[in-house]
């Protein structure tokens, strides 16, 4: 089986040249929805998944109530008596230590204090709701962040090679090709390039098929690895005519790094033996196809890999390849 990537005749002359594909970040490409999924927050326990924030600020008011009820304690032992004092509202101790967290308190505030600590406990329930409301409420609006520092961090660590599973598609020619002027490259899919997983489960390094649907991928609360997957493979369904078949690729891993101005390009290995064929565009230049069968002499690959031009159908909106001679 072929997967194919439609190139300009300068993007064609570079890959023969260099033997190399570009690993494109995803806020280089032409769709401004790429891997920018939604942040679901809404399915997050907040009990269970982030109960340390809400502890810790039940604990800072809480030690503050003591405080005004007499309790007092060094500056080392106030952070571990405040949270003590939200385990023990929250009959998160055992009988034993409760009554040991009680002696304590009864011996630190002789004036009241373990009074005070107990006539607490029938008012927590509604000083506990308040806090897990003010952080539910507050979901959308790190849903927000989270979901802007990930569309800033992800292009700084995930790169994209892009391919296509249709050979003869004319909106993959005049989009990517500079309107037929440029190139057709075919490749082996099962090449060892493109199958460079480095364990068992490894999701990077192996041809993707991408997955085109009516609505943006979410991730939710736990980061799971398909969800993370699936962000990089979902487009909308407007694209699906491209038929895109996708390679992710950590850029720290690129096999070359090419400095082009203020932008580093990083390149991925592709050698000779996984091309297949070139098709020129049926509106490429002669200067064009010239330079192309340089290329393949001077890389010694030209005897093994077939050179074709593309032509417009008498009769039909398609486009036929003949082998150049």
């Amino acid at each position: 089986m072929s997967v194919f990537k439609y190139v300009t005749a300068e993007g064609a002359l570079r890959f023969l040249q260099t033997w190399a594909l570009r690993i494109t970040p995803p806020d280089q490409f032409n769709d401004p929805f790429e891997m920018r999924p939604t942040i679901d927050l809404s399915g997050m326990n907040l009990t269970e998944e982030a109960p340390q924030r809400v502890r810790q600020n039940l604990a800072a008011r809480l030690a503050q109530m003591a405080a005004e009820q007499g309790w007092t304690a060094g500056a080392d032992e106030a952070a571990p008596m405040a949270d003590a004092l939200v385990a023990f509202l929250m009959h998160q101790m055992t009988a034993e230590d409760e009554l040991r967290f009680i002696d304590t308190v009864a011996q630190r505030s002789p004036s009241g204090g373990k009074e005070a600590l107990i006539a607490l406990r029938p008012h927590f329930d509604d000083l506990y709701e308040k806090a897990m409301g003010d952080a539910h409420a507050q979901l959308p609006a790190f849903s927000k962040l989270a979901q802007a520092a990930m569309h800033q961090t992800l292009p700084k660590h995930m790169g994209v090679l892009c391919f296509s599973g249709s050979s003869k598609h004319p909106l993959m020619w005049a989009h990517y090709t500079d309107s037929h002027k440029g190139a057709l490259l075919e490749f082996d899919e099962n090449a060892p390039c493109f199958n460079r997983r480095r364990h068992a489960e490894d999701e990077f390094g192996v041809l993707r098929r991408v997955r085109y649907a009516d609505s943006r991928p979410s991730l939710n609360v736990n980061g799971d690895s398909d969800a993370m997957v699936a962000l990089a493979l979902t487009k909308a369904l407007e694209w699906a005519y491209e038929q895109e078949v996708r390679l992710l690729w950590p850029l720290e891993l690129a096999d070359r790094t090419v400095d082009a101005g203020e932008v580093k390009v990083r390149l991925f290995d592709v050698p000779a033996t996984a091309l297949r064929s070139i098709t020129l565009g049926c509106k490429a230049t002669e200067t064009f196809a010239a330079d192309v069968v340089r290329a393949m002499a001077a890389a010694g690959s030209s005897s093994r890999i077939a050179i074709r031009r593309a032509s417009m159908d008498d009769l039909s909106f398609s486009l036929n390849y003949r082998d150049v001679a």
